[in-house]
């Protein structure tokens, strides 16, 4: 039987450890990769010079900044415009995203991603957005529920 083990921060209460678990998801391989499959990993990284208007439907990278006075609470990153892709705040990955799309059950991806305290920071926080349809980034948000 094969065993996963996850070292969570030592930062983390049990409220943000029951939260990671109820995200957490694992799937099973159904059959085994033949012999003939190939495997190529392409990495996550930004681009070192960023094209202001980046070619529509094709993949590219978005990058905004927000602005907070308090970094001490929760947030939610609206990326419901984004076609399918992977989100960043400051560095650090906060998972995919995917439009939705009435006419399917299920998507791969989020239209809302949780950013823990942890990653924010007071004063300017950089978001990056990799699309791979090319949608363009109108409509990012980082919200936060009033206390």
């Amino acid at each position: 039987a094969n065993e996963f083990r996850f070292v969570l921060d030592d930062d983390m209460d049990d409220k943000d450890a029951a939260r990671f678990a109820k995200d957490l998801r694992m799937y099973e391989v159904a059959q085994p990769i033949g012999g003939s499959a190939q495997w190529a990993f392409a990495s996550w990284t930004p681009p070192s010079v960023w094209d202001s208007k980046p070619a529509k439907q094709q993949p590219s990278w978005s990058r905004g900044t927000c602005s907070l006075k308090d970094a001490r609470r929760d947030g939610w990153l609206e990326v419901s415009c984004v076609g399918k892709g992977r989100a960043f705040v400051n560095g650090r990955s906060v998972g995919g995203c995917a439009a939705r799309d009435p006419k399917v059950k299920t998507t791969d991806g989020a239209s809302e991603l949780f950013v823990p305290a942890q990653l924010l920071v007071a004063g300017v926080n950089e978001i990056l957005l990799f699309d791979e349809l090319g949608a363009p980034p109108k409509g990012v948000s980082l919200r936060f529920d009033p206390s």
